[in-house]
């Protein structure tokens, strides 16, 4: 018997965050409705609950007859420089819908106020104040711009969004294979980390960015490469690269423009120089204007995934946060 393709009004369902004890199991199933598993609730649980900045919240679209989880978003906690203050904030994860819910299931192509994903996103905003975080901030699929573009409702949040531009690829086969003074972190991050954020907030003049002390850098998994001063082995700048086949610089951040270009060259180098060391054929990127001369100058070219970065805010208010231009941003954020 063949699934059940009959389409769900998105009127006849509940929106509320998803009890994370009894109810992962729904985006296991999402998660692999959308291509994007195979996962288990152990992973999700993972991502979930064991985050050291608090749990991620995860919003629900629920039929309660069962009850049947037709839709998820998540969003996941984040301290964030704001120029000279530190905040917290959201960042806007996956959005799954079951095709029975999707605009193409049910056969509409305009994106009105009863759309799932924005009650998912209505339903979400107490729920995001309780928490006490000030806004949300995304790099956005590129067909959730496409679906901004197709609303037929006034907006009701206050921010911007920027185009990056096409996500660039370096190839990790070919090239220089020359890493200089990059290497391997021998540890987790320390100390110098924290005193390295600061630095480089002043020598790239970062005014807005997701907040990078050592215990924010340890959450990235992947591998780690370091630039250290010779001599004095005083930290200058780290890259994180994703460690598994689907190849991702992660992060990257340097003291200054000249030790971000050596960072960036060197972890490339290094990466091409061991490649038993890795799984990684190449490395996608965003191409934000801090690092993507450097990126291409390695050999990076463009791939066709449109970046961009947002940040929105509810109730709607004036803030030079809310800027998306002020930010440095990296993949991992």
């Amino acid at each position: 018997m063949g699934a059940d393709r009959t389409p769900v009004d998105p009127a006849t369902l509940t929106y509320r965050p998803l009890d994370q004890t009894r109810e992962l199991g729904a985006v296991v199933r999402l998660f692999d409705l959308a291509g994007w598993g195979p996962i288990t609730e152990a992973d999700v649980r993972s991502w979930l609950r064991d985050d050291p900045e608090g749990p991620w919240l995860v919003m629900g679209a629920v039929r309660e007859t069962g009850p049947e989880v037709l839709g998820v978003a998540m969003y996941s906690p984040h301290r964030v420089q704001l120029f000279d203050r530190v905040g917290r904030a959201c960042r806007a994860r996956s959005v799954v819908l079951d095709p029975r819910m999707r605009r193409t299931g049910r056969g509409v192509v305009e994106v009105d106020e009863g759309d799932p994903v924005r009650r998912m996103t209505v339903a979400s905003r107490p729920e995001r104040t309780r928490l006490g975080w000030e806004f949300v901030f995304s790099l956005p699929n590129p067909k959730m711009v496409r679906r901004s573009e197709l609303r037929t409702f006034p907006e009701d949040t206050s921010g911007s969004r920027v185009t990056l531009g096409n996500g660039l690829r370096l190839d990790l086969t070919n090239g220089a294979a020359s890493n200089g003074r990059v290497a391997p972190a021998d540890g987790p991050p320390g100390a110098e980390y924290d005193d390295l954020w600061p630095a480089a907030r002043e020598g790239l003049g970062i005014e807005c960015a997701v907040v990078r002390d050592a215990s924010s850098v340890a959450r990235r998994s992947g591998l780690r490469l370091e630039l250290r001063a010779p001599g004095t082995g005083h930290l200058l700048g780290y890259t994180v690269f994703s460690d598994d086949a689907g190849g991702k610089l992660e992060d990257a951040l340097a003291v200054d423009a000249a030790a971000l270009e050596e960072l960036l060259a060197g972890s490339v180098g290094w990466l091409r120089a061991h490649p038993a060391a890795h799984d990684l054929e190449f490395a996608n990127s965003t191409p934000h204007p801090a690092y993507r001369e450097i990126l291409l100058a390695l050999g990076a070219t463009e791939i066709d995934w449109l970046f961009g970065f947002s940040v929105r805010a509810f109730p709607p208010r004036e803030a030079p946060e809310l800027d998306a231009a002020k930010w440095y941003v990296t993949v991992g954020d």
